[in-house]
């Protein structure tokens, strides 16, 4: 549900009611180099830019995902990613090939990725296309106290327009801001909470409804959704505290 629109700088700004997302992962280690994962996610999310819908509604949401991760060096990783997407009469498939260099500045873990998606769906226009994802990051795991926090930012791009109202594309699709508190209650399981600011950006026409009541307005439109969240992690196999288990959203 829209909840308000601002224009800034000739700019619409759009906001949204938030949305919730809740998920399990299992984590597996097979050794200190190589792990594996498993994602289960619903999601009480809105349709956005990525689904060519021009107005937003709240839908539910079911995320699957399959992860393999290799470390080749202290740090240097690589992951591939396979991830599902259901809804109620839609579903998405995604494989993603994802670089990541873990570095260190002032005592934080500074995390770059770079991945590059391939998307196979039957609502979208093409059915098939590819995604550039550029991940960076922040994190710290605090060694005397059971927690880790976490501030991430992503920038997304589509190989070629998929938002078919947009007569004119912007230079990103979307980006995403996203601050994680990581609770250890032991080895083995920890709860995250999350809180993530999606922004979708569109050009589009001016829309309107049957009454004749703006729905969206003409020009350069960013609608932004508050995401909430939490993910349950339980890790199993030959459990490392040095190995650092990336993130996939």
């Amino acid at each position: 549900m829209l909840t308000s629109c601002h224009t800034i700088n000739g700019q619409h700004q759009l906001y949204y009611a938030p949305s919730y997302w809740a998920s399990i992962r299992l984590i597996g280690f097979i050794d200190t180099n190589r792990v594996v994962s498993f994602d289960g996610t619903a999601r009480n999310t809105y349709f956005n830019s990525e689904l060519n819908f021009p107005q937003p509604f709240l839908e539910p949401r079911f995320q699957f995902t399959a992860s393999y991760q290799q470390q080749f060096s202290s740090k240097l990783y690589g992951l591939a990613i396979v991830s599902r997407f259901a809804e109620r009469f839609q579903t998405l498939n995604i494989y993603r090939i994802t670089g990541v260099h873990r570095g260190d500045i002032l005592g934080f873990d500074f995390i770059k990725k770079i991945s590059l998606e391939y998307w196979q769906t039957n609502y979208l226009q093409p059915k098939e296309l590819f995604r550039i994802v550029a991940h960076a990051g922040i994190g710290k795991k605090f060694k005397k106290l059971p927690i880790c926090i976490n501030v991430f930012s992503a920038l997304y791009r589509f190989s070629e327009e998929v938002q078919s109202v947009s007569p004119n594309r912007r230079r990103l699709d979307k980006t995403r801001l996203r601050i994680e508190f990581e609770y250890f209650l032991n080895a083995q399981t920890s709860i995250l909470l999350f809180a993530m600011r999606e922004t979708d950006y569109w050009h589009q026409v001016g829309l309107y409804d049957e009454n004749g009541n703006l729905v969206s307005p003409d020009g350069n439109v960013n609608k932004i959704f508050p995401i909430y969240g939490m993910t349950m992690f339980f890790r199993f196999g030959k459990i490392s505290s040095d190995v650092h288990i990336n993130w996939i959203w």
